[in-house]
């Protein structure tokens, strides 16, 4: 009965959207970015850190949701067809560990973008929208 349970487990677990924290990056090639001086390099990470920070909030997000669909449900959203940005993140994480290379090769002195986990703004919009539609009074369509 035991070992039932504990392969039950195991099974469910490989249903909850990854970590991702332990998303391991992608081998990116130097190629594309070794032409490309500090300025440029420094302006591509900003733009792969805020491609990033929302991709990481939704598998955040998303991987919350496998775990309380398998406790609550025996099934996950991730495993029932909801996105799932693993190869994103990994691709984008790659992305930016090959800008950092090239940073340091040529010696610039530009810090790393940081990345913005929180909730992206559409996000934010959609949820304001969603209670200006719920206030007493409020037209709704």
């Amino acid at each position: 009965m035991k070992r039932i349970a504990i392969t039950a487990v195991a099974a469910l677990a490989g249903c909850v959207a990854a970590n991702p924290d332990n998303i391991t990056p992608m081998s990116i090639s130097t190629v594309g970015y070794e032409q490309l001086e500090c300025p440029r390099l420094a302006t591509e990470d900003a733009r792969v850190a805020g491609e990033l920070g929302p991709l990481i909030w939704y598998q955040r997000n998303q991987r919350k949701a496998d775990t309380a669909g398998i406790i609550l449900v025996g099934l996950s959203p991730t495993g029932m067809g909801s996105p799932e940005h693993s190869a994103a993140i990994s691709r984008l994480k790659g992305e930016r560990e090959t800008i950092a290379r090239v940073k340091t090769t040529k010696g610039c002195a530009e810090p790393q973008a940081v990345v913005d986990e929180s909730k992206p703004a559409a996000e934010r919009k959609r949820e304001l929208d969603q209670e200006k539609l719920n206030r007493p009074g409020s037209i709704r369509g």
